[in-house]
């Protein structure tokens, strides 16, 4: 009787276990690889630039620099990216963090509204209180004058005297009213605080659901940067110090699961490299279970296990192109390797040529071949041919262009070359071609366009 099947190392990192299952002839291999398979045809729940441009916020954040957080935060919102919930809500109260040193800056309609009615008032109470002391400035400055700094008598009923009555009064009118203000200022500033702390309550609230967000889904350096913001523009406050304490637990338990992680991939990988996907995985299962045993909290495992997801889907693929004779030896995967290595430095030679060349054409400063849409690349496409055939560019840099064109044609015919080799390849290995095609295709496509 033959063994029941192993579970998979996937499985067994996710913490799931699968039973041996016996199928019916109607349910074949290939038909439970298309079930198990994601459906590549859906859209993705989050895109990459999406990510990209959270990561930059955060970056911005975690240097304190709360002008670029804004810039960057603002740039996301207005973004077309379809994000995660923490991200989203991790913009917005980073902005408001960057923020919160001005108190009219807020997203409740209510506390905006009142907020503007009271620094409308306020600047009246300023206006109106500068104008009555301008006013007992002005009288006092008449009797100072007339007295010779008060040192001299003015007769009664001369003009003289008539002058300083009338300013005395002044004085003492202006000061009344000045007096009379002090109960309204103080009002002012009494509701404007109260605004105020309405404002930081519900970016506390913000913040802290924020925070949970990002440790559910270990953005530990994201939720540790939101937190040291708090603190310095908002204040100090028991509920996020707390919150603050567990993120610098778990930014240390982090460190500590991607060294372990880390040691375990450099003993796995060698194996994976050289086609040993049996032995990769019986050494893989046994590190795992030592983790699992070890003294470590609980957040380290199961960081470390997830940290490890990626490589037990190597592990896998490894171990069944072994079990289907597909695995290429270890002299072939390392010239494969080399080959690729080679062919990535030419590309990336090729695409520092190209770029540095269009970024010298008047008007292409800001050039870069990483095109987030396809539809700034049809833009620049459509005015780097106009330039072109204007005459605007001169003929060196249009040999330069065609030279590039020719340099990214060669590249692409050696990925075709080496796709023959495609059902012996790896997951990497594979991942590392679609690339270079992708890339040299992108640009290629592009030179062609602008080039005769």
């Amino acid at each position: 009787m033959k063994p029941s099947p192993r579970p998979r190392l996937a499985s067994l990192i996710l913490g799931i276990s699968i039973p041996a299952i016996l199928f019916s002839g109607s349910v074949i291999a290939g038909e439970l690889d298309d079930l198990l398979s994601p459906d590549k045809a859906k859209a993705k729940l989050v895109d990459a630039s999406a990510t990209e441009a959270w990561n930059g916020v955060v970056d911005a954040f975690r240097r304190n620099d709360l002008e670029k957080a804004r810039e960057l935060g603002n740039a996301f919102l207005q973004g077309d990216y379809k994000t995660s919930p923490y991200q989203l809500l991790g913009v917005q109260v980073m902005l408001d963090l960057a923020n919160a040193e001005n108190p009219t800056v807020t997203k409740d309609a209510a506390l905006t509204v009142e907020m503007k009615r009271l620094m409308s008032e306020r600047d009246a109470l300023r206006t109106k209180h500068a104008n009555l002391q301008a006013a007992i400035n002005e009288a006092d400055a008449t009797i100072n004058r007339l007295t010779n700094n008060r040192t001299r008598p003015v007769q009664e009923g001369t003009a003289a005297f008539r002058e300083c009555s009338r300013a005395s009064e002044q004085m003492r009118a202006a000061s009344a009213e000045l007096e009379a203000m002090k109960p309204e200022i103080e009002a002012n500033k009494v509701k404007v605080g109260n605004v105020e702390v309405g404002t930081n309550e519900k970016l506390k609230a913000d913040t802290l659901k924020l925070l949970d967000m990002l440790v559910q889904a270990d953005e530990i350096e994201a939720a540790f940067a939101v937190t040291n913001v708090f603190t310095r523009v908002v204040g100090n406050d028991l509920d996020i110090a707390k919150k603050q304490q567990d993120v610098i637990r778990l930014r240390e338990d982090q460190k500590q699961a991607e060294k372990i992680a880390s040691v375990i991939s450099g003993e796995i990988e060698p194996l994976i490299a050289v086609g040993k996907g049996e032995e990769a995985e019986t050494k893989l299962n046994q590190l795992i279970a030592k983790v699992e045993a070890s003294d470590q909290t609980a957040s380290v495992k199961r960081m470390t296990l997830v940290k490890l997801k990626v490589l037990g889907m190597k592990v896998d693929s490894a171990r069944d192109g072994e079990s289907r004779g597909q695995a290429v030896s270890a002299s072939e995967m390392a010239e494969i390797g080399k080959r690729l290595d080679v062919l990535e430095k030419k590309l990336e030679d090729a695409q520092d040529f190209f770029g540095t060349l269009v970024r010298s054409i008047d008007g292409f400063s800001d050039f870069s071949s990483d095109f987030k849409a396809e539809s700034d690349r049809e833009k620049v496409t459509t005015s780097l041919r106009e330039k072109v055939k204007s005459g605007a560019v001169s003929k060196e840099k249009v040999d330069n262009l065609i030279k590039a064109k020719s340099q990214h044609a060669g590249i692409l015919r050696e990925v075709e070359i080496l796709q023959t080799a495609a059902p012996k390849l790896g997951v990497v290995q594979r991942g590392r071609l679609a690339n270079l095609q992708e890339t040299a295709k992108t640009a290629l496509d592009l030179l062609k366009s602008v080039t005769p």
